[in-house]
């Protein structure tokens, strides 16, 4: 449960806007925080392990994944999918981590993708 809080402080997932505010859709940003928000604390290390980020699309039941990779925890990362996902298409964001050889599951959701939104697409 740390270990997730840690993550959730120290990572962002989410899909990218461009200039203008447009979700970009046909890709997925992993992003490092500089420091711990909970804490305060300064972190300049790497973290050690990797993100599995799995994209899959519930388009018309079907289950089409869009992205299935594992990435180090330790490097900022812009993720294409496989297509650009549609105006109102559901999506399963599934986040798991893996540390030592342990398997962390951190996040699974259905979100419904609507463009036009200015706040952006936070998922984890």
């Amino acid at each position: 449960m740390y270990l997730s809080r840690f993550l959730q402080d120290y990572v962002s997932v989410y899909l990218p806007q461009d200039g203008q505010w447009n979700l970009m859709a046909d890709c997925i940003e992993f992003d490092i925080k500089p420091y711990y928000q909970e804490e305060k604390i300064k972190y300049e290390g790497k973290m050690a392990g990797e993100l599995h980020l799995k994209v899959t699309s519930m388009n018309n039941n079907k289950n089409e994944v869009l992205l299935n990779q594992k990435i180090p925890l330790s490097e900022k990362r812009l993720l294409k999918l496989s297509r650009k996902i549609k105006n109102k298409e559901e999506i399963v964001f599934d986040i798991e981590t893996i540390i030592d050889g342990q398997t962390y599951s951190l996040y699974s959701q259905i979100k419904e993708i609507r463009y036009g939104s200015s706040m952006g697409y936070t998922i984890y």
